[in-house]
């Protein structure tokens, strides 16, 4: 009987010891690879919440979990967190590829401040490794700018242009800098860039933006007015490109003025913010009681609104 105790007891201790060792770790990894599971499923659902909490629920039980932390990138990005910079801390120090720590550096660009220690000292690890990256020259290129060394961030914009000859965003941010330029010849093949741009479905609006600016910049109304008229039919286009035509035509004192103002506040007419802006823009532009008078014709819902109520104060 004493025997029989003691064995049961020996396979009780072996029995807890065996779980100890063996269950508890399977019952962790099913409960990170259930929890990751419902990550992917709401995060394909647009599920955002949720997402979150099972991205979490997973590092809670493996910290290093790759994917969850990758889960909470993206969720960071969209919503904006300031917490975005550790989150890419993480990965990049679960996954330290190139590609990984190019993402860390440009987001620290924008969450840090001058001297942006974190990016220069990310960049210089790489540089070898990357210097055949176009993402890497654009980094590079964008701490340059922050910086206001136009010339080495003109340098890293066209080492990124040679990278990729096809990526029409490079060809435009060095023709951007280049504009200005006081070599005759490189600010003529800028403007031919932008000009080549112009039509473009995925920088086209860019392009004529900056053709406006510096049509202004060099005092030709004419070209202004033609760049600003077919930014107008760019699908792309916002209030701020129709308030730059009214100021274009308001300038050049041209007889289209009163039509387009017309126009732009009609389409503006139930929108708080849009209202907000236009009747800025009327203030700023010696017409200020026009635009009490427009403002006191909106709707009362809309004269409500927050955005509204801040027009006629400012007016």
């Amino acid at each position: 009987m004493k025997k029989s105790v003691i064995t049961t007891a020996v396979i009780l201790v072996g029995g807890l010891l065996g779980f100890q060792y063996f269950g508890r770790p399977a019952y962790k990894r099913h409960k990170e690879t259930r929890s990751m599971e419902q990550a992917r499923n709401f995060m394909a659902k647009h599920d955002y919440r949720n997402a979150s909490l099972s991205a979490r629920q997973t590092l809670q039980v493996n910290p290093n979990n790759l994917e969850a932390c990758r889960i909470m990138v993206d969720l960071a990005e969209m919503s904006r967190s300031p917490h975005l910079l550790d989150w890419r801390r993480r990965v990049a120090d679960l996954a330290p590829t190139t590609e990984n720590k190019i993402l860390l550096a440009s987001t620290a660009l924008r969450a840090q401040g001058a001297p942006y220690l974190l990016t220069a000292q990310i960049l210089e690890e790489i540089g070898d490794s990357a210097k055949d990256v176009a993402a890497y020259h654009v980094v590079s290129a964008e701490l340059a700018l922050k910086l206001n060394k136009i010339s080495e961030a003109a340098a890293q914009f066209d080492q990124a242009r040679r990278l990729e000859p096809t990526n029409e965003l490079h060809q435009l941010n060095l023709a951007v800098l280049r504009l200005p330029s006081t070599n005759a010849s490189l600010a003529s093949a800028a403007w031919a860039t932008l000009e080549g741009l112009r039509s473009s479905t995925n920088v086209g609006a860019l392009a004529l933006r900056w053709l406006v600016a510096e049509s202004l910049r060099r005092d030709d109304l004419g070209a202004a007015l033609r760049c600003s008229k077919q930014l107008l039919d760019d699908p792309h286009r916002v209030l701020d490109d129709r308030l730059q035509h009214l100021s274009i035509l308001q300038k050049a004192k041209n007889p289209e003025f009163d039509a387009y103002l017309s126009t732009v506040r009609e389409n503006a007419r139930t929108n708080a913010a849009d209202i907000r802006g236009v009747s800025a823009w009327m203030i700023g532009h010696g017409l200020v009681d026009d635009a009490m008078t427009w403002l006191g014709q909106r709707p009362a819902p809309v004269r409500a609104e927050q955005p509204v109520r801040l027009a006629f104060v400012e007016g």
